[in-house]
């Protein structure tokens, strides 16, 4: 290189030096830099104080779906304290270091479950590689793919399993309303009466000490109880039962003899 080109090279990063360092005099003499102590001690006391009430609101109201508001008020405040972790991180709140430190483990760790130390290497590494493909940790692989290198199959894997629109549907159904058909069914059996999920929408039931006649009587009253289960307008869900009756001491057959027989009752 010659002495022209190193002068020349000199003379542009003493520019961008220069540049930088009056930027920097205006944001500070601006006031942009300096520490708002009233607007972070006003954030992170009433994000605790939102925290409380709505931990005694949740112990105030009980069982009820109405729970499901004060979860997502929690979800917003957990989310506030992860930024109030992230600004004491950076050491941008308080001007001990100690203090920020501190301030961000007891906010992100104790309210948000947001582990200091790992966010602290994880942040760091995003801050050296920003959004460089295999160097920056908050772009890597995961169930998100940011990239379509990360998004196209690894060489060998298996290919993805299809779903059918028929099993989405039923995925779906499942997950908003099983939990009701499932109580609903509980409330027509004896307490001690076995009750399970047997694969997709099958449930096997277990009547102790109960005869074929008695069964069939059970076997009705849940299929009239699930009929009236309100879903969706429109759409009314309907039950098919089989029944298979077994007596230990007369018919030692196992329990997938048993169950065979039962699913057989079906058709």
């Amino acid at each position: 290189m010659s002495s022209s080109s190193v002068a020349a090279g000199r003379s542009a990063r003493e520019h961008h030096i220069s540049v930088y360092t009056e930027l920097s005099q205006q944001v500070r003499a601006a006031g942009l830099l300096r520490r708002r102590y009233g607007y972070y001690w006003t954030r992170i006391l009433g994000t605790v104080a939102a925290f409380v009430a709505i931990w005694v609101g949740v112990v105030l109201l009980g069982d009820s779906w109405w729970q499901l508001l004060f979860a997502a008020a929690l979800a917003l405040v957990s989310t506030q304290f992860g930024f109030l972790g992230h600004d004491t991180a950076h050491r941008q709140v308080f001007a001990s270091p100690t203090w920020n430190a501190w301030t961000s483990r007891v906010l992100s760790g104790l309210f948000a479950g947001l582990s200091y130390g790992w966010w602290m290497g994880k942040h760091n590494g995003h801050h050296n590689s920003p959004n460089q493909e295999d160097k920056d940790p908050d772009i890597g692989p995961g169930v998100l793919a940011f990239t379509p290198a990360q998004a196209a199959p690894a060489p060998g894997s298996p290919p993805g399993w299809p779903v059918s629109s028929d099993q989405a549907l039923r995925v779906a159904f499942w997950s908003a309303y099983g939990s009701r058909l499932t109580a609903c069914l509980r409330r027509e059996l004896r307490g001690h009466d076995g009750l399970g999920r047997y694969g997709g929408e099958e449930f096997v039931i277990i009547l102790d000490r109960l005869d074929l006649g008695a069964a069939h009587q059970v076997a009705d009253r849940l299929r009239a109880a699930i009929s009236t289960l309100h879903v969706v307008d429109g759409l009314q869900i309907t039950v098919s039962n089989g029944l298979a009756h077994h007596q230990p001491e007369h018919d030692p057959i196992d329990l997938h003899q048993l169950l065979s027989r039962a699913d057989a009752a079906l058709y």
